[in-house]
């Protein structure tokens, strides 16, 4: 008996790098926002896996594996408040719904109030590891990086601490450790009791390959939609940067044309691909495609391919040979 008190005892001295704040502030009443807090490259896009295995709606175009729903998050910070104020609106008809950005603490303080019933998780990670991710993603500057990253987990706290909201604090080295405990206090946090807890520990990984991939600087993604005899269309944007992204094509091996990928389609805003629609591109070929011809689609400076490239161009059927084909069909 005393060993199992002893033990007990020792138990509660474990630190898993969880605390709740304010935890006598949670309101059971829809809809629940959970927005998660932290620094570029600190652990966010762990946070969010889970919460989207726990059934947090994200928002529209929020894909793994960072989980941001980019739409609402540059309404946010290019001032566009009506906007924002109008997608918070729609994110409200899921609960819970959540939202990751690093870096969101610069606007805590505006956008609190219009959150509702809100919930923050806070994650916080060693600094000199954070700078070094990004140091190794994007050649950031190391000291910099550091100063940046103990700025945002000044803002985060001061914020907590003068709001007095409900906040789950999280170490995401202790997050790493000890998944389980994570993701249990995750799901109680933000209410989620039959959610599928063993999916979001699924999620948890030290610098998974689809992650380290995903933050380069030069990560782009995209899509070739259509490849005619005389024309080439689809659509290519960068991750991280917010300028437009230049789409080479090539044919057989050899570069035809390089197009701006900046061009309206609704669809593209309407799926929160793009916050403003403007990432199409429609290459018009001096020369014409031929059956069997490889074409490639790419952003200049990402060494891979958009999604459906490379395609083989097969021209279409003529009217005159699926008569033909009809033909020889019925002489069988």
């Amino acid at each position: 008996m005393a060993n199992t008190q002893r033990q007990a005892a020792l138990q509660d001295l474990v630190n898993n790098g969880l605390e709740v704040l304010n935890g006598d502030k949670l309101s059971p009443e829809p809809p629940v926002a959970i927005v998660v807090l932290g620094a570029a490259r600190g652990g966010t896009s762990a946070v969010a896996a889970c919460l989207d295995a726990l059934g947090v709606a994200m928002g529209r175009g929020a894909l793994p594996p960072v989980y941001e729903d980019l739409e609402l998050a540059l309404a946010i910070e290019e001032g566009r408040e009506a906007d924002a104020a109008s997608l918070i609106d729609a994110r409200r008809s899921n609960s819970p719904w959540g939202f990751k950005r690093p870096g969101f603490s610069r606007f805590l303080e505006r956008y609190h109030q219009s959150l509702g019933n809100v919930r923050y998780v806070a994650v916080f990670r060693d600094p000199l590891a954070t700078a070094v991710r990004a140091q190794l993603s994007s050649e950031a500057d190391l000291l910099g990086t550091m100063r940046r990253t103990l700025e945002e987990h000044r803002r985060s706290q001061q914020f907590l601490k003068q709001s007095g909201a409900p906040a789950l604090l999280v170490s995401y080295e202790k997050l790493l450790e000890n998944p389980a405990a994570f993701a249990d206090a995750l799901a109680d946090f933000c209410s989620c009791p039959n959610a599928d807890r063993e999916a979001a520990v699924a999620r948890i990984e030290a610098s998974p390959a689809q992650y380290l991939d995903h933050t380069r600087n030069n990560k782009s993604r995209g899509r070739l939609d259509i490849v005619e005899q005389r024309r080439i269309r689809g659509w290519a944007q960068y991750l991280t940067y917010r300028r437009q992204a230049d789409v080479a094509i090539e044919v057989n091996g050899r570069e035809v044309a390089r197009v701006a990928a900046d061009q309206y389609r609704e669809d593209l805003k309407d799926m929160g691909i793009s916050a403003d629609g403007r990432c199409a591109f429609d290459v018009a070929l001096s020369e014409p495609l031929q059956a069997g011809d490889v074409v490639r689609a790419f952003v200049t400076g990402d060494p891979f391919d958009i999604m459906n490239s490379p395609l083989t161009y097969q021209p279409p059927e003529r009217w005159w040979q699926r008569l033909l084909s009809r033909g020889s069909r019925g002489r069988d």
